[in-house]
């Protein structure tokens, strides 16, 4: 599934004119700028979302995000408060795992995570 903003490791990947980086094995970099929020069940908290950045200063992320195809980009289905923290520290491209996912299946996986 690859394109001019989401490819394999280790080649690089550019979204939107944006810098390159590299993905580890079997995840994707996306542009953060691709990837649409929708109605979360559970609201991003900003407390978590500080823990998060605290967090990446010093270690890279241990979870890439899940999304699905949306339109000509891509919509969130789980890691909201990994991608608010990549968005308001101004990071261009997340680790992504990519997703062919319906409505209800997004919805159950969504569910899935926040259980734990």
């Amino acid at each position: 599934m690859a394109s001019d903003n989401v490819i394999s490791a280790p080649q690089m990947v550019l979204g939107r004119g944006r810098a390159a980086s590299k993905a580890t094995p079997g995840e994707f970099l996306m542009s953060v700028e691709r990837i649409k929020l929708r109605a979360r069940l559970r609201p991003v908290t900003q407390a978590k979302v500080d823990d998060l950045k605290v967090a990446l200063q010093e270690a890279p992320l241990a979870h890439p995000v899940t999304i699905r195809p949306y339109g000509d980009d891509y919509e969130l289905v789980v890691g909201a408060h990994r991608l608010t923290a990549f968005l308001q520290m101004g990071r261009p491209v997340i680790p992504v795992i990519i997703r062919d996912l319906t409505d209800l299946e997004a919805r159950q996986l969504e569910i899935d995570e926040n259980l734990i």
